[in-house]
């Protein structure tokens, strides 16, 4: 089951951003229904590592994209933000402590905030000022 469904408008227009989006939708969709599903802690656990391995790979990939933006810092202190939040999240689950019931809710307005928001934004400017 998609959690999140991928959108034209989620797209960037920068072809590594935007499957890089497409396959963090994706892993993002496979934490959620492991832990939708009830799956084993094991399935579970795995695919919370994945979502945080391929968060911080794509946080690589769009800071080298995005330092020539003015608002790089700002933008770089988002990507930190989520990834301590999600790392909150990983250190619940390995104390065995319940998850929020709203991680749904909170992953999917990240990524919508940040994708159709910063993102979209940012790009946009590269692209116009000719520095991508």
């Amino acid at each position: 089951m998609d959690y999140i469904v991928w959108q034209e408008n989620f797209n960037v227009r920068v072809d590594v951003i935007d499957e890089q989006h497409k396959r963090l939708v994706q892993v993002i969709n496979n934490f959620l229904s492991d832990l939708g599903n009830n799956n084993d802690r094991l399935a579970v656990g795995r695919s919370l590592d994945e979502m945080i391995k391929y968060t911080e790979y794509h946080f690589c990939t769009e800071q080298l994209l995005l330092e020539k933006h003015p608002d790089f810092l700002s933008h770089l202190n988002q990507h930190w933000q989520l990834i301590k939040q999600v790392r909150k999240i990983q250190d619940d689950f390995h104390k065995n402590l319940e998850l929020k019931a709203d991680i749904f809710d909170f992953l999917l307005a990240w990524l919508k905030n940040h994708i159709l928001g910063t993102d979209k934004v940012h790009f946009s400017y590269l692209r116009k000022n000719n520095l991508l």
